[in-house]
């Protein structure tokens, strides 16, 4: 990886990015229920029943999958900079997050509806193959001891004479 000032902070904010797609998604899925349980309960009701669906639809394809998208991207790319993942599967998960996303456009052009499934099911299986390769635990640097720097072949080194 490399080593600058500005690199741990852009890992922590890939980070905060799968975690707010995460969170996004899980609440879009949960209000999808909900509206779903309450269409059906007013099912004396056609129209209201109807707009409950449509919006339940809505909240639980588009609504989960952008947002489902964002987490895939918030793990597939730290994976892919610390190479925690082989990096075709890294790939692959950012393919399948930019599929999300772009199944916003299918509440517009029917013809991309392919790609809610695509971006849920695919993302799903996905996040359980990275889940079994990524690392358990990362190495830990001993307190107070800086962390030691090697001079890539082509960097000059200090030697004493």
């Amino acid at each position: 990886p490399p080593r600058s000032t500005l690199f741990p902070y852009t890992t922590l904010f890939r980070s905060a990015i799968g975690l707010a797609g995460g969170l996004i998604a899980s609440a879009s899925l949960s209000t999808s229920g909900l509206i779903t349980w309450t269409a059906g309960m007013a099912a004396t009701d056609g129209s209201v029943a109807k707009a409950l669906t449509d919006l339940a639809f809505v909240t639980g394809g588009a609504g989960f999958v952008v947002p489902f998208g964002l987490l895939l991207a918030g793990v597939a790319i730290p994976s892919l900079v610390l190479r925690f993942v082989p990096r075709w599967l890294a790939w692959a998960g950012l393919a399948l997050g930019a599929i999300g996303m772009l199944a916003t456009f299918s509440l517009v052009f029917p013809v991309l509806d392919p790609m809610l499934p695509i971006g849920r099911f695919g993302g799903l299986i996905w996040l359980c193959i990275v889940s079994v390769l990524l690392p358990h635990s990362r190495p830990r640097r001993a307190q107070g001891v800086p962390e030691q720097r090697t001079a890539p072949a082509n960097e000059p080194t200090m030697t004493k004479a």
